[in-house]
């Protein structure tokens, strides 16, 4: 993976996922650093991997609703946690290479994060 100028990784997924699931196989390029910067609040055991399987939640009926409480949630992670945000902001500005940016799905934290990346340099 190196070879292709991968130099980190901002790995957003809290720790109970991490536990979880492992740490992922780029862990075992020496060339390559990884961070462990979740967004999610750390209080109790409340990632997305638990939420799912301890409280099912009912989506809201009206799409106005399902859109606004997904807005909600991606707020969340850069008021609740602006420290993991900003941090792998950093990560991938100063890296010497590209920097790999996810979470468990790739589809909510890590598109947040990318979308802030991506709005900072003018895209």
């Amino acid at each position: 993976m190196s070879t292709i100028g991968i130099r980190a990784v901002a790995d957003l997924r809290a720790e109970t996922e991490v536990e979880a699931t492992g740490p992922g196989p780029l862990t075992r390029e020496p060339l390559i650093c990884i961070e462990h910067l979740s967004v999610l609040s750390v209080a109790g055991k409340r990632t997305d991997v638990a939420t799912e399987a301890d409280a099912p939640r009912r989506l809201p009926s009206s799409a106005p609703q399902r859109r606004r409480m997904t807005v909600n949630s991606y707020l969340r992670y850069p008021s609740e946690r602006p420290d993991s945000v900003v941090a792998a902001l950093r990560l991938m500005a100063t890296t010497d290479g590209a920097t790999v940016v996810h979470c468990a799905a790739g589809k909510d934290r890590t598109g947040v994060v990318v979308a802030v990346a991506l709005d900072e340099i003018g895209v």
